[in-house]
Parts: C-alpha cells; sequence; structure tokens
C-alpha cells in the first residue's frame, strides 16, 4: 500500500528534481542544494506550499529557481539580494521574484569595472546642518556622518544618490528628489498597497530606485546578469503571467541574455493537431525540426 506524500514531501521532490535540471547553471557558492535549502527554510512565510498547490503555482516557483541559480543570488530576506514575493495572480498564489538593491549593487559589482557602488537616501536635518554637499559636474557627492542625533523618519526623507566609481576613477552618479521617489512608488502596482515594501521600508525602496537609476542610465558597464535582473528589480506580476504554460527541464546557457523566467517554459502544444500542410522545399543542409510531444495534462488535483 503506497502512503500518501506530504505537500512538504512533494514539495522537496519537486525542488529536487529542479535542482538537477539546473545544474548546469549553477555556480561554486550558491548551489541548487543551497537554493532549495533557503526557499524551503521561509516556506510559512512565502506561502509555498500553498503556490504549490497549484500548476501554475508550482511554474512560477521552478522560474525563481532557475533565476536565482542563473544569477547566483541567494534568496531570502536574511541576505535582501532576491526576494521570493508570493503574489495573487489570476486567482492563484504565485510567486514574483523581485531582486533587491543590495542583489543589484552585488551583480553591479560582478561586471569586474566597477570599483565601488553605493546608494543612501538624505534627510531634511542632513540638508539642515550642511552634511551634504553635491556637485552634478564634476559629479561628486560628500555626505558627512554627524553625531547629533536627526530625524530619519520616512516623512522626513527628502532625496536619495547613487554612486558607481569605474576601475579607471571615474564617478557615475544619480540624485533623486524625493517627488523622483514618490514618481517611482505611485508607478509600482503595489506601490499604495499596506503590504507594499514602499509602506514597509521606505528608505530602503528610495535606495533601490537611485540604484536602478544609476544602472538604467547607460553610463555603468552592465553584466549580461544585471540586465536580466533589471527586469526582476520592481513589483511586476505580469513577468509571471504563466498561463497555461508548461515546465521545461531544458536548461540554457548564463551566457545567453533573455528573459530568465524563460528559461521554464515553453509554448503550449496544440490539443488538436491540424490538418496537414504543403511542406516547402528544403535543401538536404536544412533538416526539418522535430515538433515537441505535446505535454502530459496536469490536473492539478493530483499528486505531482
Amino acid at each position: 500500500m503506497t502512503t500518501a506524500l506530504s505537500t512538504k514531501d512533494k514539495t522537496r521532490n519537486f525542488l529536487l528534481q529542479i535542482a538537477k535540471s539546473v545544474s548546469d547553471l549553477a555556480g561554486r557558492e550558491v548551489t541548487p542544494e543551497r537554493i532549495s535549502t533557503l526557499i524551503l527554510a521561509e516556506a510559512s512565510d512565502t506561502k509555498l506550499y500553498d503556490i504549490m498547490e497549484t500548476t501554475d503555482g508550482r511554474k512560477s516557483v521552478a522560474n525563481f529557481f532557475r533565476l536565482s541559480t542563473q544569477l547566483q543570488l541567494e534568496p531570502g530576506k536574511a541576505l535582501g539580494l532576491l526576494y521570493m514575493t508570493p503574489r495573487r495572480i489570476k486567482g492563484t498564489w504565485q510567486v514574483l521574484p523581485i531582486v533587491g538593491y543590495k542583489g543589484l549593487a552585488e551583480l553591479a559589482r560582478r561586471s569586474g569595472q566597477i570599483a565601488r557602488i553605493n546608494a543612501q537616501p538624505f534627510y531634511s536635518d542632513d540638508l539642515t546642518h550642511g552634511l551634504l554637499d553635491i556637485s552634478i559636474e564634476p559629479p561628486l557627492i560628500k555626505h558627512r556622518w554627524s553625531p547629533t542625533p536627526m530625524d530619519k523618519t520616512d516623512k522626513q526623507l527628502v532625496g536619495a544618490y547613487a554612486v558607481a566609481e569605474l576601475k579607471d576613477g571615474s564617478l557615475i552618479q544619480v540624485v533623486l528628489s524625493r517627488e523622483d521617489i514618490e514618481d517611482a512608488r505611485r508607478r509600482s502596482p503595489t506601490g499604495d498597497k499596506s503590504f507594499s515594501p514602499w509602506a514597509s521600508d521606505y528608505s530602503a525602496m528610495a535606495r533601490k530606485t537611485a540604484i536602478r537609476r544609476l544602472l538604467m542610465g547607460g553610463l555603468v558597464p552592465l553584466s549580461t546578469e544585471t540586465r536580466i535582473a533589471m527586469d526582476y528589480a520592481v513589483d511586476r506580476p505580469e513577468v509571471i503571467d504563466t498561463t497555461a504554460r508548461e515546465v521545461s527541464t531544458k536548461v540554457v546557457p548564463a551566457a545567453i541574455e533573455m528573459d530568465p523566467l524563460s528559461l521554464a517554459v515553453e509554448p503550449d502544444a496544440p490539443e488538436q493537431k491540424e490538418a496537414p500542410r504543403a511542406e516547402a522545399p528544403r535543401t538536404d543542409s536544412a533538416k526539418p525540426v522535430q515538433a515537441d510531444q505535446p505535454p502530459p495534462q496536469d490536473d492539478d488535483q493530483q499528486d505531482w
């Protein structure tokens, strides 16, 4: 008699299968085994077991796993590099991968051309006490520390900056006003929600907005992984619209620049075979591409 596996056991087995499929993308430090352990460690906070109950939810978990492996960013709140964020999308719980500002900075440093990168918010008291000097041209930011107690509440935040120093000594910087930051918040689909990081961690989101603007400016050399991560540094549920798609175990080399979430999905196989079509003439060197076999039907209620 076979004993039905619990959701936790099935989730572990599922992550093990994904880990095997991404072994070619894995690095020496952030291994698939490490990623699997970190995903399970935050299962209660990320609604992982609820997400795993549906087909689209499992696809989103697989996509998140592949993204973490390809970018070589450890998931979880502890480091703040890559967040496994639960979101209801089209009626089902799914994983929305969000790269934190620390993850963007880490990836930018890996380009090998950046000696230093930093981002900080500044407050009304910084200006009142003369602690912040900003020169646009030549670019230079001097932000001094003071032992004087200052009001660093979100209401007193007046701006944020980000600066990158390249290996050749040149400086690239971005300075944002409070209105610039608020504009980014208003553009976020969850910017006005109570569960949004804009509500709980406004200063961190201000720093992240500044780093994104710095990296998007076109003056900082970026690695392929950084450019990919930029698409997942904002709360955009549409990037994981997995409706009617199937998980694939194909592995795409990390050096190829493409949407990393597409690594785990393939176009739908047709439910019915189309009528035969006349085949265009081809040379012997052009061999026909074999179409993938239609995947088996996946019922959310059956064991997965």
